[in-house]
């Protein structure tokens, strides 16, 4: 079974993602804050995090290039502007998520990259707006 950690500190959002997933066969760890997730990734080998950017603690963006040198990092944030996503999937985020959140959003991200093998792969990166689902732009960043 594949394990999913979560690192949102929305109790809300933090409960549907784990819902969501569980109910698809995935085994989930939930963590509120940068410090409990960087915590967590220590003690545990997981196969994809999850993880907000505006976190208690230890922001998100300290964390990805930490967690994705060994696991796909999926990106949840109500930040949009386009710095922050060129940051994040330079420092090795697989995809980087808008909120609000729909849960088939960062499902369908997921199972993408790990059907074209690009879970934790460096020069594929995948950025989806849940508020548009309409289109799905794919950027590959070379030397960023």
């Amino acid at each position: 079974m594949e394990r999913i950690l979560i690192i949102e500190d929305d109790e809300q959002n933090n409960q549907m993602i784990r819902e969501y997933l569980e109910n698809h066969g995935y085994f989930c760890t939930q963590a509120y804050s940068g410090s409990e997730g960087k915590l967590l990734f220590s003690m545990e080998k997981y196969d994809l995090v999850l993880l907000d950017l505006m976190l208690p603690g230890i922001p998100g963006e300290e964390l990805v290039s930490e967690f994705s040198a060994g696991v796909p990092v999926i990106v949840l944030s109500a930040k949009s502007g386009l710095d922050s996503k060129v940051d994040v999937l330079s420092a090795g985020a697989e995809d980087y998520i808008c909120k609000p959140l729909i849960c088939r959003s960062f499902w369908c991200g997921y199972r993408y990259a790990y059907a074209a093998g690009t879970v934790g792969g460096k020069n594929r990166k995948i950025y989806r707006d849940s508020r548009n689902m309409r289109g799905v732009c794919i950027h590959t960043v070379h030397g960023l």
